[in-house]
Order: structure tokens, then C-alpha cells, then sequence
């Protein structure tokens, strides 16, 4: 006769919950795992009390077993983030290498294909000559806005 149930090894993916509540634990130590468990399962809208049971019974069971080094990895988690920036920084990567980094984020690849495009050369070279920039200067003084102001209005 066949066994029934779910085949050995076939687990719900509960590693997600058991971090929140080794999270939840870490920030308040005076809860209780079992109080965390029902309020994952209430924010997920299990609402059957049949439901919820089974969903606490299963995740006390795997709490149980993991809970060391759950603990563990949550309070190394909670630890790097209250250090202050620079001392994450400092710890983790050197100042070269996050520049670096961020000179190799897509955004800042995306700036610099922007910057290489034709249109916005040719307006940067635009920009640059004398009686242009001369202009400009004048649109911004004081005296040049009122009048614009002025003219809106139609007086």
C-alpha cells in the first residue's frame, strides 16, 4: 500500500517566513515565536482556524530545528543595518571600490550612452558658444524675468 501525503523532501518554501521571524525575534526579543507565526499567517489571510493551525504547526516545527542559526543570520542583519554607512563602508569595501561600482551601474552606463548621442552633443557645443551663454545671462537677470512677467500679464 501506497504512503499518502506529500513525497519526503517535497517542503513548502518557508525559509522567506522563518527569516521574518527571526527578524521580528531580533527586534523584540519578548515576543514569542508562536505570537509571530500568527501574525505572518493573518497578514497572509489565513483565515481558517484549521488553516492556521496547520500553517503554525508547520512552521514551529521548522523554527524549532533552524532557530540557531536563524537567530544568527537576523542579528548579523539587524547589526549592518544600524551601523552608520560609513562604517559599513569602511568594514565591507574600500571607497575605490564603491565608487567603482557605482561607475559600473547600468544607470551610469545609461548616462553615458545619453551623453555620447548626437543631439545632445550638439547642444552641449551649442551651448558653449559665447553669444549663447551671453543671452543666457541676460534671460536670468532679475530685470529680464519681470519684464517676461509683464508680458504675461499684458501690461
Amino acid at each position: 500500500m501506497a504512503k499518502r501525503g506529500r513525497p519526503k523532501g517535497s517542503t513548502y518554501p518557508d525559509g522567506p517566513y522563518l527569516d521574518q521571524i527571526a527578524d521580528a525575534l531580533t527586534r523584540e526579543p519578548n515576543k514569542s515565536a508562536n505570537s509571530v507565526i500568527m501574525k505572518i499567517a493573518g497578514e497572509l489571510g489565513i483565515a481558517d482556524y484549521r488553516q492556521q493551525e496547520a500553517f503554525r504547526r508547520r512552521l514551529h516545527d521548522k523554527w524549532s530545528a533552524q532557530k540557531e542559526e536563524r537567530m544568527t543570520e537576523a542579528r548579523e542583519r539587524h547589526e549592518e543595518r544600524n551601523c552608520p554607512a560609513q562604517r559599513v563602508v569602511k568594514r565591507n569595501r574600500s571607497i575605490l571600490d564603491v565608487v567603482q561600482s557605482i561607475e559600473e551601474s547600468p544607470a551610469m552606463k545609461v548616462a553615458r550612452i545619453y551623453e555620447n548621442l548626437p543631439h545632445v552633443k550638439l547642444q552641449k557645443i551649442y551651448d558653449d558658444l559665447p553669444h549663447v551663454r551671453i543671452q543666457k545671462m541676460l534671460d536670468d537677470m532679475p530685470a529680464m524675468r519681470m519684464q517676461r512677467m509683464l508680458e504675461k500679464l499684458n501690461l
